[in-house]
């Protein structure tokens, strides 16, 4: 996601010859969202970041930086004309600002300085707890009496970005609304809510903003939560019980529920969309029961719960992360919670670290309790059938695995020396194979057991996309459909910004390109520099998802391009290109390899390989006995659902077990 970001500044810095010295100063800024992908990095704590009591100080330098953004944005858009479809005439003369009457209190928004729209930024929707509370759910928002102004557009939760200044009370939601809304008058609006990604340990609401979206008459909602220690340690204890960040996402969903009528938009109409880690908080979302009701669609771009994301042993990772940094006694629990629980924001961030482009710190299994968003398996539950079937649109980039590229050459000698080093995250926890067959089986497959050199560089980009994204991605969609959800499936291919990537064409279309598309304002939006091809590409991305969100399809019977939904029988899909093409059984080859390791067989449905992946994922963590235990007791006398097939009793029973 981030090398377009450093494509998009160099090509600024080599394009825009006569700019001020305070327009290099806003570059260097917007430059240092291009994170290095490199793996297994410890970022430590700058000294020069502010402590936390300095935090809400330490704000005016990110109100600054956005002022200067903002700016330069407008700057930029006099320069480059924008597309006609999203120019409006103004109907007489438009207030500069609206209001709006909350339960919290009275909120003005302000008009956009360049588009049909009117922003609300950094409303609170909840409020982060604190001290020995800071890992637990969040709090119900503030309240104000006076009128509260939604124009600070520069709030973010504490991580490591690059220097920039962020603050502990950062849960909050920005709302885009029509120019033309009249509240009270017009019939509601749908509405759109965005869950950003970033790996789990960096982002905010604001990164990407699909103001075209919005300019068709769609009420677009983007938000904060609580990112890598501070939003997913798992310790599964009362202190830190886990998925902290998904308490706030769903806390921001229940807002949105109560909230958007004021906007104009209708609370029974809302579709969730997440792009790459944030497209797998917002399906898992999707598979909770806690988030009945909230929502009636949900988009996924280049992410999915299939992914091996989900952390099976997230206190084993807290164990090593706070034994390398100083904790003893790591084995006590009651020690180890009281590690984590005595650190400070400040501090905690200086435990940052991530792998393979992801935090360390990742979603998990937590305890059943009352405000618990997962407690059985993602793929359990896909299998049983038994949550909300909603209509889905989901897919990949072709390309995906070229967020590694700019690591290449790193990444080709670690897995030449230990081909381990570079497997998925948490593979070894889900593989229903032999762990030495499985490695043996990619290396033959993707690179012939020949030595990976930059003549590799297609396979090497396949196996990233296949092990990361694709497989997880594709199969999530199949189990959808098989569940008789409504289910659209789509293959990015069209490589935009060319003339912004650090790596060669031919290659296909990268992480998170149709994102880039789709959210085309905000600091990750390099839209200046879209081509013409560019452009059209674009506008269908967005007819396309405007469909959806209004009317849960992406195109109509009888368009000349029409997008079935997904058959399992036959998985057809929709290629985005210039053109658009339907086809059928996407990499077949690449999937039935991902099959057999994953499954145990290359047959779509094989139950043994199925229960098999399962028994070893718990065996991991649960004591032979217990399994054995379980295996013998009906369901029922464990948990209140029926099984409904072999293998789902065997996943019912086997999950109800406390495992840990």
């Amino acid at each position: 996601m981030f090398t377009q970001i450093d494509a998009a500044a160099r090509l600024i810095e080599e394009r825009v010859l006569k700019r001020t010295t305070s327009q290099n100063t806003l570059l260097g800024q917007i430059n240092i969202l291009a994170l290095p992908s490199q793996g297994h990095i410890s970022v430590n704590y700058r000294k020069d970041r502010p402590e936390d009591g300095d935090i809400v100080d330490s704000h005016k330098k990110g109100e600054q930086v956005c002022h200067e953004l903002h700016s330069f944005t407008v700057l930029r858009n006099e320069r480059v004309p924008r597309p006609a479809h999203s120019r409006r005439a103004a109907a007489g003369r438009r207030r500069a600002a609206l209001d709006v009457a909350l339960a919290q209190g009275p909120v003005r928004g302000h008009k956009h300085a360049a588009r049909a729209l009117y922003a609300f930024h950094g409303i609170p929707y909840a409020t982060a707890p604190t001290g020995r509370d800071k890992f637990k759910a969040p709090l119900p928002p503030p309240t104000w009496e006076e009128l509260f102004d939604a124009s600070n557009n520069f709030i973010l939760c504490p991580q490591n970005f690059g220097g920039m200044p962020y603050e502990e009370q950062c849960l909050i939601v920005n709302v885009f609304v029509p120019e033309n809304t009249s509240i009270g008058i017009d019939p509601p609006k749908s509405v759109l809510v965005i869950i950003h990604g970033g790996s789990f340990f960096v982002g905010f609401g604001n990164m990407g903003l699909p103001y075209d979206l919005v300019e068709k008459d769609i009420i677009v909602v983007t938000l904060n939560y609580r990112l890598d220690v501070h939003g997913f340690l798992c310790l599964n204890t009362v202190n830190a019980p886990g998925n902290a960040a998904l308490k706030d996402q769903l806390a921001a969903l229940k807002w949105v529920k109560h909230n958007v009528q004021a906007f104009g938009g209708n609370p029974d109409d809302i579709t969730v969309l997440g792009y790459s880690a944030g497209a797998f908080t917002a399906e898992l979302l999707m598979l909770s029961p806690a988030a009945d009701g909230l929502f009636r669609r949900v988009i996924l771009e280049s992410g999915s719960v299939k992914s091996t994301w989900l952390d099976p042993k997230g206190r084993d990772t807290a164990k090593v992360i706070a034994s390398a940094n100083g904790a003893s006694d790591v084995e006590n629990i009651t020690r180890l919670e009281d590690f984590y629980l005595g650190l400070s924001y400040s501090e905690l961030l200086a435990l940052q670290t991530y792998d393979k482009l992801l935090s360390k710190f990742l979603p998990c299994l937590e305890n059943e309790e009352d405000d618990s968003i997962i407690t059985v398996s993602p793929h359990a539950i896909l299998q049983s059938g038994n949550y909300s079937k909603l209509p889905l649109l989901t897919g990949y980039t072709d390309g995906e695995g070229l967020i590694f590229y700019d690591d290449r050459e790193r990444i080709m000698a670690e897995m030449n020396e230990n081909f381990s080093s570079h497997l998925p995250p948490n593979f070894l926890s889900y593989v229903a194979i032999d762990e030495a067959e499985a490695i043996d089986m990619l290396k033959s497959f993707y690179f012939d057991e020949n030595t990976i050199t930059e003549d590799s560089i297609r396979n090497f980009t396949d196996y990233f996309s296949d092990s990361t994204f694709i497989y997880g991605i594709v199969e999530s969609a199949r189990l959808h459909a098989l569940n008789s959800a409504s289910v659209y499936l789509y293959e990015f291919t069209y490589e935009a910004f060319e003339h912004l990537q650090s790596e060669p064409t031919g290659l296909g279309s990268t992480h998170c390109t149709q994102s880039f598309l789709i959210h085309n304002e905000g600091m990750l939006a390099p839209t200046t520099y879209l081509n013409e091809n560019d452009l059209i590409v674009q506008r269908r991305l967005v007819e396309m998802w405007n469909n959806f969100i209004k009317f849960s399809e992406p195109t109509r019977q009888g368009d000349p391009d029409y997008w079935e939904p997904l058959n399992p029988e036959n998985m057809n899909y929709l290629v985005i290109d210039l053109e658009v093409r339907n086809r059928s059984f996407p990499i077949p080859e690449r999937l039935k390899l991902w099959d057999k390791i994953m499954k145990g067989s290359d047959t779509p449905d094989n139950a043994s390989g199925l229960n098999l992946n399962l028994d070893i994922m718990l065996r991991i963590y649960i004591p032979t006995q217990e399994v054995n235990n379980a295996l013998m007791t009906p369901p029922e006398s464990q948990c209140p659902w029926a099984a409904m097939t072999t293998y789902n009793l065997v996943a019912r029973m086997l999950f109800c077990v406390n495992t840990h």
